[in-house]
């Protein structure tokens, strides 16, 4: 491997061992200690660049990706203020930050991405079940259910706390309307 690939995995591991959780952030120190110890560097090695900023891109699709993508760039930078851009037109946040904030950011985006769409996918389902929104007609659809027990799990506690949409029908009388 060459050295700055191996760099920036380390980077990589230096970022996930600061913010990974248990086992993963164990896991990253170590792997990241047998790296340094096999390049002959050290984590002030690994410093001097990541100090200096730059303009960062970081691309979304969609107006909720944007606002997940701020929450986490504010959780990994630890601030309100972001350092950032966007141009007229372009779906992306631009932020002044270093290469290990930006892999932080980028790791910690696409795990919390994945995990905000599967919950907002239960929330679909149970707010469809809490609501009886359903045809009445019986589906020929005989494939296995594609949502695992604990998935369903929390579907039911997601209805228990959500409550009834009440719909109401507008019933008004025209003067002059003949029945």
């Amino acid at each position: 491997m060459n050295n700055d690939k191996a760099r920036q995995r380390m980077l990589k591991l230096l970022a996930l061992a600061r913010r990974g959780e248990g086992g993963e952030s164990d896991n990253a120190q170590r792997f990241l200690e047998s790296m340094l110890k096999r390049h002959g560097m050290t984590l002030a090695d690994l410093g001097e660049d990541d100090q200096a900023t730059e303009w960062m891109k970081f691309p979304f699709r969609t107006v909720q990706d944007r606002r997940l993508l701020a929450q986490v760039a504010s959780m990994v930078l630890r601030t309100n203020s972001l350092p950032s851009r966007e141009y007229r037109g372009e779906k992306a946040l631009w932020l002044q930050i270093t290469k290990a904030q930006f892999l932080e950011i980028e790791l910690h985006f696409r795990a919390f991405n994945r995990d905000l769409k599967k919950a907002l996918e239960l929330a679909f389902i149970a707010f469809i079940n809490r609501n009886d929104i359903f045809s009445g007609v019986a589906s020929d659809d005989s494939s296995p259910p594609q949502h695992s027990m604990e998935d369903m799990a929390v579907v039911a506690a997601m209805m228990a706390g959500m409550p009834r949409t009440a719909v109401h029908r507008e019933l008004t009388h025209e003067k002059g309307a003949r029945a």
